[in-house]
């Protein structure tokens, strides 16, 4: 069957085609590959969505009648603020302080991306930092992935040691990164395994990348510390992942129970998976690089989500996060020109996606995803090495 042309996308007098794909799924594109965007058209368009999202999102801030939800940074207004602190942008302070008569005091959630560990780190809350960590430690063994369980606290944990070194929180990150090892290895399997919800996850929001990248950020040091033989442990169970849950497209499965190429998110397929090898890259230089590349390929072809919302999650911007993460990693310029076609096209149509969002000004649903991403797409255009040192471009596992 013929597919349908959705449009002709047209910039700096030339033309590209964008066809739905067959399954409804994502954007088909011709953007070339070997140069990007006229430099000048492209910040016009970014600087354009960029101001028109700010605004919207100050409204929705000072709107107390527009249904927030308050709590977290995954779709909560604590991720507006979260952004603009990874930014670099001073505003976040006083959003914070705008946001703390809101906040839910008996908030029970144990992860960065779900509970409010971040405003209680913002705010130097060393005690209920600790509470968080004691309360994932006693979750159930089998409590491990990221948004909801062991990973996501760690991740918490490890930023708060980054912005206040002097806080006592060793003995709770490697507790939780011991325990979130021997839960992997309970599987009793050659490799690493975690289950959520009875399902073995390969992604990064519930699955193996996701945990494995937490496990990564704490550093080689430490993971040896605590369990010997843990970096070669996660190599291994990362190169069993690739080779075993790959599809001959390069993607790679959302589980181990579902062999269907369908999703190219940041929350399931390779876009999550990019980070980690990224990072595994730098564990160990040379390795990881064509499978990064190979990941990449995927979400160039597949990665202009057409039935979500522009968020970070499953949206456009998790793959502009993807391709700049293989940009910074290795300088190649290919790799920024891809991001910034994809940018350009979320700063035309993310208001045509937005309402296909649940939470339409969140950061992993909705519109702040896309002025995180856009605005790191500006950034890195302009100065490739401001993020040169960064652990992840991917908001959550920022450290």
């Amino acid at each position: 069957m013929t597919k349908k042309c959705f449009s002709v996308f047209e910039f700096n007098d030339s033309q590209y085609i964008m066809r739905l794909s067959s399954n409804g799924r994502y954007m088909e594109h011709t953007f070339p590959a070997n140069k990007g965007p006229h430099r000048e058209e492209l910040f016009e368009a970014i600087d354009g969505a960029l101001a028109d999202i700010e605004k919207r999102l100050n409204e929705y801030l000072s709107n107390p009648k527009t249904g927030h939800v308050v709590d977290g940074i995954y779709i909560g207004d604590l991720g507006i603020v979260y952004t603009y602190y990874i930014l670099g942008d001073p505003c976040w302070e006083r959003l914070l302080k705008g946001l703390q008569r809101s906040l839910n005091p008996n908030d029970h959630r144990v992860t960065i991306l779900e509970s409010n560990m971040f405003a209680s780190i913002m705010e130097g809350n060393e005690d209920q930092v600790c509470e968080y960590a004691q309360r994932a430690i006693q979750m159930d063994a089998k409590e491990c992935e990221v948004l909801y369980g062991r990973a996501g606290c760690l991740l918490g944990l490890l930023f708060a040691k980054r912005r206040h070194p002097g806080w006592r929180l060793d003995d709770h990150i490697r507790t939780l990164a011991r325990q979130i090892v021997l839960a992997g290895k309970a599987s009793n399997r050659v490799h690493l395994m975690w289950e959520w919800h009875s399902k073995e996850y390969l992604g990064a929001i519930h699955g193996v990348a996701g945990i494995l990248l937490t496990l990564c950020l704490c550093g080689r040091e430490m993971l040896e510390e605590i369990e010997p033989g843990a970096n070669e442990l996660i190599k291994s169970t990362a190169d069993f992942m690739l080779s075993r849950y790959s599809h001959s497209s390069g993607n790679v499965q959302s589980s181990t129970s579902t062999d269907a190429d369908l999703l190219v998110h940041f929350c399931h397929g390779a876009t999550g998976w990019i980070p980690l090898i990224c990072t595994l890259d730098k564990m160990f230089p040379g390795l990881y690089v064509e499978h990064a590349k190979r990941l990449g390929e995927v979400v160039w072809r597949r990665g202009i989500i057409a039935n979500k919302g522009p968020g970070i999650c499953h949206g456009t911007s998790g793959s502009i996060c993807a391709l700049l993460e293989i940009f910074t990693q290795t300088g190649d310029d290919e790799w920024l020109h891809k991001a910034q076609w994809f940018s350009f096209y979320v700063s035309e149509n993310w208001k045509r996606f937005n309402p296909l969002a649940d939470r339409p000004n969140s950061l992993f649903e909705g519109m702040c995803g896309a002025f995180y991403a856009l605005s790191l797409t500006h950034i890195l255009t302009g100065d490739r090495t401001r993020f040169t040192n960064s652990t992840s471009l991917f908001p959550g596992f920022i450290i």
